[in-house]
């Protein structure tokens, strides 16, 4: 017997010829809802994943400035800054006063630091003056 009649015998054993695996249309839909049930499940957690990292920066913000207000006060005789201009001299981006939440930013690089502070800052100067302070 040569080897092509082994071949031929093992065809004869097989009954049915086989036939190349395809998904069926159910079982492609039933994959496309888990995915969309899995990203419907996902996205909001990514959401707020985002969400803790903006308030992290800005916490990071105020505590720049906090520190930026120290400064000039112990450069100024303690006495407090009345607005945020005069931070912006003591090394602050002008990033630092905006949120990172806030959504109607405009960054234009020609912008000088006071038109930017006055036109984007995201956060108030509260002044508190004491009394027999002298401020």
């Amino acid at each position: 017997m040569s080897t092509d009649g082994t071949r031929e015998a093992k065809r004869t054993m097989d009954p049915e010829p086989r036939r190349p695996v395809r998904f069926t249309l159910i079982e492609l839909l039933v994959v496309i809802a888990i995915i969309a049930i899995l990203a419907g499940i996902l996205l909001p957690v990514l959401a707020t994943a985002r969400e803790r990292g903006r308030r992290a920066a800005c916490l990071n913000n105020l505590d720049q400035i906090g520190t930026a207000v120290k400064m000039y006060s112990s450069d100024n005789d303690e006495w407090t800054p009345g607005n945020y201009y005069l931070l912006a001299d003591h090394g602050l981006m002008p990033e630092v006063f905006l949120c990172p939440s806030d959504k109607d930013v405009v960054i234009a690089p020609s912008m000088d630091r006071t038109t930017f502070l006055r036109q984007n800052c995201s956060y108030q100067l509260v002044v508190y003056k004491h009394a027999g302070t002298g401020g």
